[in-house]
């Protein structure tokens, strides 16, 4: 991630789970069926274009090292590492269901290590479109954390993902769950999303939520992140605050673009 790097997206406030120890795939899924036991339940889906693998590291002056994620440990955080920057191709999802209530969800790439003191109930590959379906019902998710949930709809390589996620960003009741859906949008779905994270920038009422957009289209892979800061900057209708964001982001971007900009700001003063 021009993304955020070594850091392990600590303000997502996502926590680790894996799989291992693994049954023998199901055949009786490979109809696209999520047919879910209770206990822990795997599925794959094709990951969404330029997704990096997301997995578990230590890290020690600067030097990430990569280790197996830990099912049953609570509490840990995933993330990617740049110094290991390699692309995923698909993504494992993970429920602990019981009584047919989903307790936990996480996302890993299919290439991480992983571990499990239990047997998990491998489904096998399971259409995009399958697996959303299943994440977009309501009822099964009351008690994990939000943005698990996000997050493993964000992963998935299916234009159905970038509208889910949309629906979160404009519509929800929560503020935390908004800035969660702004963050993944600009993370992975940049192309797709532009024109909604420019508009929550510039107009939306909520002004975390603004300054959260600012922040998230500052560390996307836009090709005219300098040029819209700049923009944003320099039109004095804008909140303060907000031209205040943008210049902040726009300070700690590798551009040439707004390192110009600033140096004009402080020799016209």
């Amino acid at each position: 991630m021009r993304r955020l790097g070594i850091k392990l997206l600590a303000s997502l406030c996502l926590t680790v789970a894996s799989w291992c120890n693994a049954a023998a795939p199901d055949t009786a899924a490979s109809g696209n069926q999520l047919a879910l036991s209770d206990g822990w339940n795997s599925w794959t889906v094709p990951a969404v274009t330029g997704a990096q693998q997301w997995c578990c590291y230590d890290w020690n002056s600067g030097v990430a090292t990569r280790n197996q994620c830990d099912l049953d440990k609570k509490g840990s955080s995933f993330g990617s590492s740049d110094s290991q920057a390699l692309q995923a191709d698909s993504v494992n999802l993970y429920a602990l269901t019981e009584g047919g209530e989903v307790k936990r969800l996480k996302t890993f790439s299919s290439a991480c290590e992983v571990n499990s003191n239990t047997a998990i109930h491998q489904l096998g590959s399971i259409a995009p479109s399958e697996s959303l379906s299943w994440l977009g019902d309501p009822d099964r998710f009351g008690n994990i954390p939000m943005p698990d949930l996000i997050a493993a709809i964000a992963a998935h390589a299916e234009t159905q993902a970038v509208i889910m996620l949309t629906d979160f960003a404009r519509n929800n009741a929560k503020l935390e769950t908004r800035k969660q859906a702004v963050f993944w949008l600009a993370q992975l779905r940049i192309h797709e999303s532009e024109e909604l994270l420019l508009e929550l920038m510039r107009n939306d009422a909520d002004a975390e939520l603004r300054e959260h957009a600012i922040f998230s289209f500052a560390h996307s892979d836009a090709d005219n992140r300098a040029a819209v800061l700049i923009a944003l900057i320099e039109n004095r209708s804008n909140a303060y605050s907000d031209r205040k964001s943008a210049l902040f982001w726009l300070a700690q971007m590798e551009s040439d673009e707004g390192v110009d900009f600033i140096q004009r700001l402080l020799v016209d003063k």
